[in-house]
């Protein structure tokens, strides 16, 4: 409740607070200011009193970069659990490819990924190929729900979303480039996601989003659980045990999984080890042995195997090409990966 309170103000006297609001008025921003002139660059607005709950987020930047890869370039398929990236092309064009869908991103395109999706990124002209990256998590999840209801992955140069991320993105890179405050550079980051909330609520959504959001559900039940794992939390339940806490018989979890993501459940758990597989080998200078028993394989001869197929590389060589930049795509499964 406003008390109500008397500002001397020179020769006038500004009277705000229960007074003002009982003569109809509102609370006055800068009310010690005489003149609107003297505000200067600052804008002037009339609040009514209104209370905001206290808010508490945790962020996570990660892979906020600036990079520049030779014609061949490309990454694999991967995914990012929990994290939403952002990928600007500054120069060349990328080949992108999101689920079953692929399109070319050109200078000025924007790439929204929500967690989950399965994609992978190639250099698609005659020559090398710069662009802007980075992946955010955060508590809340509304951005995520939106781009997942949208489903929508590009944003053209010349689009509404596009041209209100341009100068945002511009911001964020310098405030990153000049190695200053964090703050400035999370903040940055935060306006751009705030941004891209904003605009995203003005698409339609798609007309199939409950199913996908529903094997979403599924998907995320087993990166949770491999994350709890792998943190020493729990042991790994089977994919039947998952599909039951979404309500889902193994059968119509299995089925409904393929349709969306195009694997099977248990597909896409030995994708999730791969992955952090290579994320180990390129971040970290653990022992191949070390990281076959992190990723639940029991010796070094069952890890490379699998890896060899995956990758086209054997661990070893998979780790010299990742010095060489070619794994900083892979992001963290785990919160334990990300706090270092």
């Amino acid at each position: 409740m406003l008390a109500k309170t008397d500002i001397p103000c020179g020769r006038s006297r500004r009277v705000y607070g229960e007074e003002a609001l009982a003569a109809g008025g509102s609370r006055r921003l800068y009310p010690f200011l005489q003149d609107e002139k003297e505000l200067g660059h600052l804008e002037t607005r009339d609040y009514r009193p209104f209370m905001l709950e206290s808010l508490s987020e945790r962020l996570y930047l990660y892979g906020l970069q600036v990079n520049n890869v030779r014609q061949g370039f490309t990454s694999l398929r991967h995914v990012h659990h929990r994290m939403v990236e952002v990928n600007l092309v500054l120069e060349g064009v990328q080949e992108v490819i999101a689920g079953k869908d692929s399109f070319l991103q050109h200078p000025g395109d924007f790439v929204l990924i929500h967690p989950g999706q399965i994609h992978e990124f190639r250099s698609a002209g005659s020559g090398s190929l710069t662009y802007a990256v980075f992946h955010l998590q955060c508590d809340d999840l509304g951005l995520t729900e939106l781009l997942e209801r949208k489903n929508k992955v590009l944003y053209s140069a010349g689009s509404s979303l596009a041209l209100e991320l341009a100068p945002k993105m511009d911001r964020l890179l310098n405030e990153a480039a000049e190695q200053g405050s964090r703050l400035a550079v999370l903040g940055e980051a935060c306006a751009m996601m705030a941004a891209a909330e904003k605009s995203l609520r003005l698409e339609p959504d798609r007309q199939d989003y409950g199913r996908e959001a529903l094997a979403g559900r599924l998907a995320a039940e087993i990166e949770g659980a491999l994350a709890q794992a792998w943190d020493g939390e729990s042991g790994m339940p089977r994919i039947e045990t998952l599909a039951s806490r979404i309500g889902l018989s193994s059968r119509h979890a299995g089925r409904l999984f393929r349709e969306v993501f195009h694997m099977s459940p248990g597909r896409y758990l030995a994708m999730l080890r791969e992955q952090e597989a290579m994320r180990l080998l390129a971040a970290t200078p653990a022992a191949v042995e070390e990281i076959a028993h992190a990723v639940g394989y029991r010796d070094v001869q069952s890890f490379s195997r699998p890896f060899r197929k995956w990758t086209g590389q054997s661990p070893s060589g998979f780790r010299r090409a990742a010095g060489e930049g070619a794994a900083h795509y892979l992001t963290p499964l785990s919160r334990r990966g990300m706090e270092g």
